[in-house]
C-alpha cells in the first residue's frame, strides 16, 4: 500500500460523516483502484461528456485498463 492510499484508507476509516455501508463500499472501491492503478502510466485520456473523463492506462501486464470518473451516460 503506498503512503497515499494509506492515508485515504485512514481518513475513511476515521470518517464520522459518512454512513457505515458507505465507508465499507468507499474501501471496497479504493482496493480495487489500488490493484488498477499502481504500477500502471496513463496512455490516453478522453473527455467524451463534461462531467465525464477515462483514462487508459498502461501497466505491468500490458494496455487496455480503463479508469472512468465522473457519471456515466446511458
Amino acid at each position: 500500500m503506498t503512503e497515499a492510499t494509506g492515508m485515504m484508507t485512514k481518513k475513511i476509516r476515521e470518517s464520522s460523516d459518512i454512513p457505515e455501508a458507505r465507508r465499507e463500499e468507499l474501501l471496497r472501491i479504493l482496493g480495487e483502484l489500488r490493484e488498477t492503478i499502481i504500477g500502471s502510466k496513463v496512455d490516453k485520456i478522453h473527455q467524451p461528456a463534461r462531467d465525464q473523463i477515462i483514462l487508459s492506462l498502461r501497466g505491468p501486464g500490458g494496455a487496455g485498463r480503463l479508469l472512468q470518473i465522473g457519471r456515466a451516460h446511458v
